[in-house]
């Protein structure tokens, strides 16, 4: 009995998040989460409380590891060796260190992510991609001031305007990486995203010394 217990909770976890995927958390009903699970909604409180708890039991895992990803950085400084990159001119280097980085310090997110990303509207976790969103607008709003931004892009004001330009810019993508890939393909293409916006940020400020 409690091995079909738990295929039944998975079932609905499994529906959950498709349903989610496609029509956000709103616009999902608990009719259609139940049919793909092959239950009932009478059943289906005999495993969640709600469709808000489904939704937290799927992100919940993936939602603290975010946090504390984020937690672990703020305020050490070069707190994954890579500082150094900004001052280096070979791409090849970066994709190397970059890619080693994220298969060693990235957490082990699961579908719980991308539900964060694409489909949280309407709960309470539907902060979380413009919590990050700030977070790294300071991250690029600081690098930008350190390397003499106002020589490139302009006043403070502008500059923090192109911080949260490349924010939003980098947050979405990293969203649709989790998104449309999986496995080895995700860490490469997670990468690639990475050296795309670090390597075109120094190359906008001009700090490559390429002699």
């Amino acid at each position: 009995m409690q091995v079909k217990k738990e295929e039944m909770r998975n079932a609905l976890i499994l529906s959950a998040h498709q349903a989610f995927l496609e029509k956000g958390f709103e616009k999902a009903s608990l009719r259609q989460i139940v049919k793909g699970a092959g239950t009932t909604i009478g059943n289906f409180y005999n495993y969640f409380d709600s469709k808000e708890m489904l939704f937290e039991a799927i992100v919940l895992t993936d939602y603290e590891l975010l946090l504390h990803l984020i937690r672990s950085h703020e305020g050490k400084g070069d707190d994954l060796g890579l500082d150094f990159l900004w001052h280096e001119p070979n791409p090849a280097i970066w994709r190397k260190v970059l890619g080693k980085a994220i298969v060693e310090m990235l957490p082990e997110f699961d579908r719980g992510i991308v539900l964060i990303f694409n489909a949280s509207e309407g709960t309470r976790f539907e902060g979380v991609k413009q919590m990050l969103v700030d977070y790294m607008k300071q991250h690029f709003f600081e690098h930008l001031e350190e390397f003499g931004s106002e020589k490139v892009i302009g006043t403070k004001e502008e500059t923090e305007a192109f911080a949260n330009l490349l924010s939003t810019q980098f947050v979405q993508g990293f969203g649709d990486i989790f998104k449309l890939y999986s496995g080895k393909l995700r860490s490469k293409m997670l990468t690639e995203h990475l050296l795309f916006f670090m390597i075109g940020l120094m190359g906008l400020i001009g700090d490559f010394d390429t002699d």
